[in-house]
């Protein structure tokens, strides 16, 4: 979680709504396989949800400043 607090001083809001995207379409895929039986670990999906929430809070919290 440090880490995500120092990322967040370091990214701009555009820099994060970049990463959202990304994060997103990646998210999509992997949503993809693991319907189709292609990912080995579905637990990266509950990691990507995780990841998308957090870099929403850390955009939030940079628009507030």
């Amino acid at each position: 979680m440090a880490k995500a607090k120092k990322k967040a001083e370091v990214l701009s809001p555009s820099e994060i709504t970049k990463q959202l995207k990304a994060s997103g379409k990646e998210l999509f895929e992997a949503k993809m396989k693991n319907k189709l039986g292609q990912l080995s670990n579905p637990l990266v999906i509950r990691k990507m949800r995780k990841d998308i929430a957090r870099l929403e809070t850390m955009k939030t919290q940079v628009q507030a400043k």
